[in-house]
């Protein structure tokens, strides 16, 4: 496996990820819509940051493209 191939795998895992956040954010809202909150606020802080990680992962993997 080549390093292009590595680097294709980890960005398509990068959006894979995220797609998986955001389906859990709508689980999420529709259990705030069911009043059924079950995390503190420290938990939605730290939750609003992985994203913001996620997406610089795939930025750095953008910039480091091999040839």
């Amino acid at each position: 496996i080549g390093s292009q191939s590595l680097w294709l795998t980890g960005k398509i895992a990068l959006v894979v990820v995220l797609a998986g956040y955001h389906l859990w954010c709508g689980h999420m809202v529709e259990q705030f819509a069911q009043d059924k909150n079950r995390h503190g606020h420290m938990f939605y802080r730290w939750f609003n940051e992985f994203p913001v990680l996620v997406l610089i992962g795939a930025v750095l993997l953008v910039v480091v493209k091999p040839a």
